[in-house]
């Protein structure tokens, strides 16, 4: 195997996360090289000299463990039944020594727990594993003891908190405040924390009826507070309209407050919960109730679990007290963790949950499952958790942890209600355990030894020493100088201040300046050049090009090359003066609109942005109240007596901050803003009274809103954080046109890490000097490290999920020598690819670039259609491939769907395959530019779904307008129709360019997922399906011509452009490709009639963004499972930034990552 230097955060998350494919490997063992298994970069591990695929197995020196056959078995070395020809970990080892195991902690870890020991224990028999609960306190406590209640692991349903243990750098070892123990933390699971109510009960029908409960209508249940504070306190917020709308206001909290439903009781809310030594009530607290003040942080009032009322808050560290006190109340609600519910789901039910931080949601509500925890997407109730390894018991637990970790204890994780580690934090969990509590894996590589002394310790950084005489607590003094954007700052500061605590020979000097001066001064040569330089936004094209691997950049003006690194999320914030005028307005409306800060910081006229074709703005909706005075204020915006008739005053970013281009190109016409050839210009007003105020200092902006009731301001979050006591933040609907339809999202951490808070959610970089790793290294691996995330969250941005960690940690670990290129992996046996005609371009771009790059490497890439790539795909004969193309998703006649929802097993074979979506594709519907029809079309500005139903149905007109599945108004879709029976162009326009000619068809053929998309989508789908009580409807063969198909898009672009009265459709890469010849048709998404002037033409912005709608698509390549030693090498090049470039290339468009 040649060394893979591949790289690309795309490459990662595609491969890794969502493939799925387990880079497996022995992670212990008793020889003297007990490695961790390398996660990306090819190492001699088994130090034979060669770097090749055994080296995952560092036992191995012989090449005994070729990968390319998968072997599973006992892969531990100190294992009785020890296989050394095996690969792949399958949870059977067996170990004759005996052992006793003392586990306890968090009630939430208890499930797996057990089940791991239960497991371990039928086949070793000489094992004792003792597990026991006590909550997450118990957890650190008993593991930090030096007494009879010690333990070797410690569950925590939570992470460490500061009075428990200090963490190292690497942010996974632990030492005890109270002892001289070292632990380590492990992530065992993901669970999905559980409200919960009797099953049948009056709470439960009232909450089906709401259909779940919001985290603001959770904190009014649980919390101590009034409801006046709840409402109108500066850490309240909660719209109580929304919350409870039918309150009767008796002091009693109610099932009948929340909702009129005759379901929901007039009866008191019981509450159920963990007892305040749990991880779970403290995660629950936090997340449901303000943070600060649950916590009791200086300066915040207090808030808990309300113990006042009625029965009290009822608590205990024993979940099944909890499941008894719930089943046993009609009223009661309770949380705990999903495996809880799972196991009582016959007397439970589980609540789906709205993430709405304010009112009672807005129709967003996620139930718990493997699928929503996993995917971030129950929010903000999914979390971690953990057991923590006593350093001195690595030798007895090693086995037992291997094989919690292996995919049999993922599987056992899965079994008891929670959702196993993704791949990229299993293969980080297995390097810890490798590591035996030494700190020396970075969740990429362990440290090198550097200095040659034959230790691996923190001194390797310090390359020129060899006598240890350089410790790093007392290297020489280090400088590190960085720069650039306010969004940054809190972030760097942050960062530095804790690092230098514990690196005294540390100086780290952190300046603004903007995002303008974070790339001018890296780039400089001169006396103020720095090494890191902050950006809130990406490299111009004036400042740096970009390299092949989309995160090098080379400065244009000098030969400083940096690497760019995301290091958080913000959530870019509208802020007004708290308790102002204009606060009292926006919360009179409940928040502002894009269109409506459109209208409050552009500098084109009213008139301008209603008209212009750039603009586009329903003034009716923007300003209701508009006087017409020429003055924008704030009683234009509502009619509300809290809206002042007092002219807006503007404050924001100054002009060489990455917050100004990224505030005015979300916000204003992004082309006009950017001052793009071809459009007008718009910018902020600085005509108006007071003009555009701007600063690149934030401060400045929070003094100017603070001080004048009227201003109106922008920065990031972070700044709002800190400044909430004079200022208050403005929740954004994401409405372009008009004035919200009642979507406004307040930023916090859980919208703006979940994306709910668009547009104005964003990423924010440091980029660093790639000659001055050596020296900035240390701070970057604290940076991205447990406790840098944990101030990343304090100082109010959002931190990176765990992909992009590992991503970001990867740079680090590779420091810029890859010189921005990506060399892929040649590896593996050749290859062949069919299917789709709509994926053939990117597979062909990809494998063209591949064998260019991978000299005698040959790849046969071949048509044929989805139904052929699915076929091919599961074929065990001659014709079988091993990359099946699709441009639709499996069907049920053709393979089983597994649990992941992306790995299908063939009905006719023994195949199994994995999906992977490769782009975006936008179907496009052509006709021969220039002809009749592309000038009748012109003329009409496009079609609509339901008039493109009209042109290729083999249904009647009246069938069309009059059956159950029909319901076409054909006054409106075919308003000039002679009715003779023949669909003509002129009947659907009395215009005198739609000639009285018959429309010709053409289209893909029945084998293509084109063929099976497009009529889906614009026929009835279950008709057209063949589904069981369903009239069937297809394409009309039986007009002059009939349907004409192919398999080949070339045939159709020759049929089309032959015939002026033609239409057909294909990929849009084809469009693309015969633009000279044929010309794309805009395309409305009305169902029913004939559009409302919302015809949108395909591009890579309409379909990325979803706008052009329904006929943009997913695709697909299809891996066979038996062939990803010969592919991955492949794939990993496709899914990278060169790849993607490559599918921009053929007009289709990526899927969004980073």
């Amino acid at each position: 195997m040649k060394e893979t230097k591949f790289s690309g955060a795309f490459a990662w998350l595609a491969v890794i996360m969502m493939v799925g494919v387990a880079f497996t490997g022995c992670v212990d063992s008793d020889d003297d090289d007990d490695n961790a298994a390398p996660v990306i970069d090819a190492t001699d591990y088994d130090g034979d000299g060669v770097k090749n695929e055994d080296d995952p197995c560092p036992i191995d020196a012989e090449d005994k463990c070729d990968k390319a056959t998968e072997v599973k078995g006992c892969i531990y070395s100190s294992a009785d039944n020890y296989n050394p020809d095996a690969n792949v970990d399958d949870g059977s080892c067996v170990y004759s020594n005996e052992q006793t195991i003392e586990i306890a902690g968090s009630s939430t870890v208890f499930p797996v727990a057990s089940a791991w020991a239960q497991e371990f224990m039928s086949n070793n028999p000489n094992y004792k594993i003792n597990v026991a609960g006590g909550g997450s306190g118990a957890g650190a406590s008993r593991i930090c003891s030096t007494d009879t209640d010690h333990v070797d692991i410690g569950d925590m349903s939570r992470g460490w908190k500061s009075s428990e243990a200090e963490f190292a750098d690497n942010g996974y070892i632990y030492e005890c405040l109270d002892s001289e123990v070292i632990a380590t933390q492990l992530q065992v699971a993901i669970d999905g924390l559980s409200v919960v109510v009797k099953r049948g009960g009056g709470a439960d029908q009232c909450i089906a009826d709401m259909g779940g409960l919001s985290v603001a209508q959770l904190r009014w249940i649980y919390s101590d507070w009034s409801e006046a504070d709840l409402a109108n306190h500066a850490e309240g917020g909660l719209d109580m309209s929304s919350v409870t709308p039918s309150n009767d206001n008796d002091g009693v909290r109610e099932w009948s407050d929340l909702s009129d439903s005759p379901n929901c009781a007039d009866s008191a809310v019981k509450l159920w919960g963990a007892d305040s030594d749990s991880g779970t009530y403290e995660y629950f607290g936090e997340t449901v109730l303000c943070k600060n003040c649950f916590v009791g942080e200086s300066g915040y009032p207090a808030e808990g679990f309300d113990d006042s009322r009625d029965g009290g808050y009822q608590n205990s560290a024993d979940d099944n007290v909890i499941v008894t006190g719930v089943s046993g109340d009609d009223n009661a609600v309770g949380y705990f963790g999903y495996a809880y519910y799972e196991e009582n789901a016959d007397v439970l039910n589980v609540v789906s949950i709205s993430p709405d931080e304010v009112g009672g949601g807005n129709e967003d509500h996620v139930q718990p499952n493997a699928g929503t925890v996993g995917s971030g997407e129950y929010s903000p109730l999914a979390r971690p958790i953990f057991m923590n390894v006593d350093k001195a018991a690595w030798e007895k637990v090693t086995p037992f942890l291997s094989f919690g970790f292996s995919k049999a204890g993922m599987d056992l994780v899965a079994s008891v209600g929670y959702v196993a580690l993704p791949p990229e934090i299993l293969g980080d969990m297995l390097g810890r355990i490798a590591d035996k509590g030494e700190g020396k894996w970075t969740g990429i590589e362990l440290y090198k030894d550097t200095d040659g002394d034959g230790i691996y310790d923190k001194d390797d950084l310090c390359v020129n020493d060899a006598t240890n005489t350089c410790p790093n607590a007392q290297l020489g003094s280090k400088t590190i100088e960085i720069a650039g954007s306010s969004t940054v700052y809190p972030v760097a500061t942050a960062w530095a201040q804790k690092f230098m605590e514990a690196n005294t020979q540390y100086t780290i000097n952190v300046a603004g300046g903007g995002s303008g001066a974070g790339a001018s001064r890296i780039c400089s040569t001169d006396a103020d050049h720095v090494d890191i330089g902050d950006m809130s936004r990406g490299w111009k094209s004036s400042e740096a090009t970009v390299a092949e691997d989309g995160y090098t950049y080379e400065c244009l003006d000098s030969e400083v090359s940096a690497t760019q690194l995301q290091v958080a999320i913000d959530g870019l914030s509208v802020v007004v003066k708290r308790g102002g005028d204009a606060d009292k307005c926006a919360i009179a409306m409940g928040g502002l609109s894009v269109a409506q800060l459109r209208w409050i910081y552009s500098d084109w006229s009213e008139s301008d942005l209603a008209n212009h074709a750039e603009g586009g703005l329903d003034m009716s909706s923007v300003t209701p109240s508009n006087d017409n005075d020429g003055v924008r204020e704030w009683s234009d915006l509502s009619d509300s007596p809290d809206c002042a008739d007092s002219a807006i005053k503007l404050w924001g970013a100054d002009s060489d901050s990455g917050t100004y281009e990224y505030f005015g190109e979300t916000v204003l016409c992004k082309n006009c803003f950017a001052g793009k050839s071809g459009y007008p210009a718009e910018g902020f007003d600085d005509s108006r009274d007071g003009g555009y105020q701007n600063s690149a200092d934030d401060n400045v902006i929070v003094n100017g809103v603070y001080g004048d009731d009227n201003a109106i301001g922008y920065f990031g979050y972070a700044y709002y954080e800190e400044n909430a006591d004079k200022l208050n933040v403005v929740s954004i609907s994401p409405d372009e046109v008009g004035g919200g339809n009642g979507d406004h999202v307040t930023p916090s951490a859980g919208t703006v890490g979940s994306g709910e808070y668009s547009p104005l959610a964003r990423p924010i970089f440091m980029n660093v000097d790639n000659t001055q790793w050596g020296l900035v290294s240390s701070f970057l691996q604290f940076g991205f490290s447990a406790e840098g995330a944990e101030l990343v969250a304090e100082v109010g941005y959002v931190p990176i999920p765990g992909y992009l960690v590992a991503e970001m940690s990867r740079r680090i670990a590779e420091a810029g020598t890859h010189e921005g290129k990506i060399t892929p992996d040649c590896s593996g046996a050749n290859f062949d690819i069919a299917g789709s005609s709509t994926v053939f371009p990117v597979a062909s771009a990809w494998a063209q670039e591949y064998m260019e790059r991978c000299s005698g490497k040959d790849i046969t890439i071949a048509g044929g259609g989805s139904g052929a790539g699915a076929s091919r795909m599961c074929s065990t004969d001659s014709d079988h491939v091993q990359i099946g193309d699709m441009s639709r998703g499996w069907k049920s006649s053709e393979a089983a769907v597994s649990e992941d929802g992306y790995t299908y097993d063939c009905l006719d074979s023994e195949v199994s395959a994995t999906q992977l979506q490769v782009a975006i594709d936008g179907l496009s519907v052509v006709v021969k530019r220039g002809g009749d029809a592309d000038k009748c079309i012109a003329a009409m500005g496009g079609l609509s779904v339901a008039q493109l139903r009209w042109i290729y149905s083999d249904w009647s007109e009246s069938d069309l307008e009059n059956h159950a599945e029909g319901g076409l108004d054909m006054s409106s879709v075919t308003p000039s129709n002679d009715n003779d029976g023949v669909r003509e162009w002129s009947d659907l326009s009395d215009n005198s360019d739609c000639a009285d000619s018959a429309i010709k068809l053409w289209g893909a053929d029945s084998d293509s997922g084109t063929y099976e998309y497009f009529g889906e989508t614009v026929f009835c789908k279950n008709c057209f399906a063949g589904k069981s009580g369903y009239d069937s409807e297809g394409f009309d063969n039986s007009r002059d011509g009939g349907y004409q198909n192919s398999a080949d898009d070339n045939v159709i672009v020759e049929g089309v452009s032959g015939d002026g009265m033609a239409i057909g459709y294909f990929g849009y890469a084809y469009y693309e490709e015969n633009a000279a010849v044929l010309n794309v048709v805009s395309i409305s998404p009305d169902e029913v009639g004939g559009g409302n002037n919302d015809h949108v033409e395909p591009n890579s912005g309409t379909v990325g963004s979803g706008e052009y709608s329904p006929l943009a698509r997913p695709i697909f390549m299809n891996v066979d499972n038996s062939a990803w030693e010969d592919v991955s090498g492949f794939l990993n090049f496709g899914f990278s930034a060169v790849g993607s470039h490559m599918v921009a290339e053929v007009d289709m468009f990526l899927f969004q990552v980073i």
